[in-house]
């Protein structure tokens, strides 16, 4: 098959070198309908910034049935010529058929958090290039430095011990970040002149990438294997476990504690989730999977936390009535913190409730609903303080239970409805809030 070769037709800065992509039309492509339109798609697709972390130096476009060459590890990767193509899958297809580049020629991003004072460990991960390090909220618990082992891509710890201060966390998604200190930072560059980092999905569209069965990589540190790193294999059970705060995945994989912190990656080294929680059998505690987080809500989160050092807005990823994932932002008009030293959680929306209420006969009482702790909210002035316990939303349960409970489902209403337009089902109670376990 006779293919004619076009002279070089984009650069992009790949930081490390200047990558030239040869593009190379099959003999009969060249009177196409549509090849106009198909050649701008292409080279408009070339600049996405994903595509800046491919290693994509050759391109082949062959017509469909025909042979064309490949070798993804070298760089040269193809593509079938569809007329219709278009920018979204048109990226996506760059992506399916080519390899990540390499971000660190030594070290890999997830790292060993010490938990010095719990004598315990976790997991985190690099972020970005500038020293910061993610993990989960109820991994830092009420701790403000931590010791950080990195390792090379054997999995092998480097000899340096690093340490990271807390920079912020929330509690209500569960994430946290990190940052090395200055003169770690300083010591860490010296020696390896750049921070490994997580590979970003950047595709505004990737939030809709989730499907059921897709295959995952894990990465941790569980505690049966001894404080060692461990790599697994998974797949998606349900990309929408939860919509009640940020987007739960469920994951069908070991895990074990050691893990939370931990990166869940595509395919395509992208990525998706952070491990924070085990998946129990309702009946006999027995695990069967991980949950992890949306790594797409969180990174909206993360922003934030750095800038801000708090959350000012949530990214909510839910179902319209057809039943398309749609996605938009709230303004978080809430407080939620955990204090940790009485593993208590809390909820104050201008002061009105109060979580961790307890229901039901004498020897069989569960944290059921939410306790109205403080009223001042005139039009709910039927939920009289301390004495009111709501069980129920518009139909929906407030009993607390995995992998969330009655806290984030009344947050999330508070965040996305009117309560004054709301069905409540209540139940009168004299009983005290007491301690119990974290949502």
């Amino acid at each position: 098959m006779r293919k004619i070769v076009l002279s070089i037709v984009v650069f992009l800065n790949l930081n490390v070198s200047l990558y030239a992509q040869e593009i190379i039309w099959a003999d009969g492509l060249r009177f196409q309908l549509g090849i106009s339109a198909y050649k701008n798609i292409l080279q408009e697709s070339l600049k996405h910034p994903n595509i800046t972390y491919r290693n994509i130096k050759k391109i082949f476009i062959c017509t469909e049935g025909s042979p064309c060459l490949s070798s993804p590890k070298n760089g040269i990767i193809s593509l079938v010529y569809h007329s219709l193509i278009s920018f979204e899958e048109m990226v996506d297809e760059l992506i399916e058929q080519s390899m990540p580049i390499e971000n660190h020629p030594l070290l890999i991003p997830e790292v060993k958090v010490v938990l010095e004072k719990r004598h315990a460990l976790a997991t985190g991960f690099f972020w970005g290039k500038e020293g910061y390090i993610v993990t989960c909220a109820h991994v830092v618990a009420e701790e403000t430095s931590f010791k950080i082992k990195v390792l090379y891509k054997n999995l092998e710890f480097t000899q340096e011990q690093y340490t990271a201060d807390l920079i912020a966390k929330d509690d209500f998604s569960d994430v946290a970040l990190l940052k090395l200190t200055p003169s770690d930072t300083e010591n860490f560059l010296s020696l390896y002149s750049s921070f490994p980092s997580v590979l970003i999905d950047e595709r505004e569209w990737s939030y809709q990438k989730l499907t059921p069965g897709k295959s995952l990589t894990l990465r941790g540190f569980p505690s049966y294997a001894g404080g060692k790193m461990m790599e697994s294999q998974g797949t998606i059970l349900d990309p929408m476990a939860s919509h009640w705060s940020t987007r739960l995945l469920t994951i069908d994989a070991q895990m074990d504690k050691g893990m939370s912190g931990g990166t869940i990656t595509s395919q395509q080294g992208y990525l998706i989730g952070i491990i924070f929680g085990q998946m129990r059998h309702m009946e006999n505690l027995e695990n069967i999977g991980a949950l992890a987080t949306d790594f797409y809500s969180d990174l909206f989160l993360l922003k934030q936390l750095k800038e801000f050092k708090t959350v000012k807005e949530d990214l909510i990823i839910t179902f319209d009535p057809w039943g398309h994932t749609v996605l938009f932002k709230k303004e978080r008009n809430f407080q939620y913190a955990v204090r940790w030293s009485t593993l208590q959680s809390f909820l104050t929306l201008d002061d009105v409730v109060y979580t961790n209420a307890f229901c039901g006969e004498k020897g069989k009482r569960r944290p059921c609903g939410i306790l109205v702790w403080q009223n001042r909210n005139l039009e709910l002035s039927s939920l009289e303080p301390q004495k009111t316990i709501i069980t129920q939303i518009n139909g929906i349960d407030l009993v607390q239970g995995e992998p969330e409970g009655s806290l984030k489902k009344f947050s999330w209403f508070i965040r996305t409805q009117n309560l004054r337009d709301a069905t409540l089902t209540i139940v009168p109670t004299v009983l005290p809030p007491k301690e119990g376990k974290k949502e």
